[in-house]
């Protein structure tokens, strides 16, 4: 569940609602990468955003690369700061509720594969 998640246009969506995303390359269950075009936090931007699942011992750890730049316009250090702050913070929210929502039937204290949990993410053949 966790490649279909996020990959899913409706969540990815609202997560990024300013953003265009177009899939450059879709790895299926090992992630996605996007071009990006659009607007955030009132500039334009243009580049690329990638996920990356990595599966190690009984769960995944969700990588996610930007490469975005400002479009007809420099920042300044320390604003590229704040909006990789403020960034950071956002997608923190969103991925710690994926995890949340994909966990929830997780058992505390037992291992996913124990739990049922590692079937309900990681089943083959998850890419689009």
């Amino acid at each position: 569940m966790l490649a279909q998640s996020v990959v899913d246009p409706a969540r990815t969506t609202l997560w990024w609602p300013d953003l265009q995303l177009v899939v450059t390359r879709d790895r299926g269950r090992q992630g996605v990468q996007w071009e990006v075009t659009g607007q955030w936090a009132g500039r334009g931007w243009i580049g690329t955003m990638e996920i990356w699942l990595e599966v190690v011992l009984d769960g995944v750890v969700l990588h996610h690369y930007v490469r975005l730049d400002p479009e007809g316009s420099t920042l300044s250090a320390a604003h590229i700061r704040d909006l990789t702050a403020r960034y950071c913070t956002q997608w923190k929210r969103h991925v710690f509720a994926l995890k949340d929502e994909l966990e929830a039937t997780r058992i505390m204290g037992l291992g996913a594969a124990a739990s049922g949990a590692r079937e309900q993410t990681m089943k083959p053949g998850l890419g689009r």
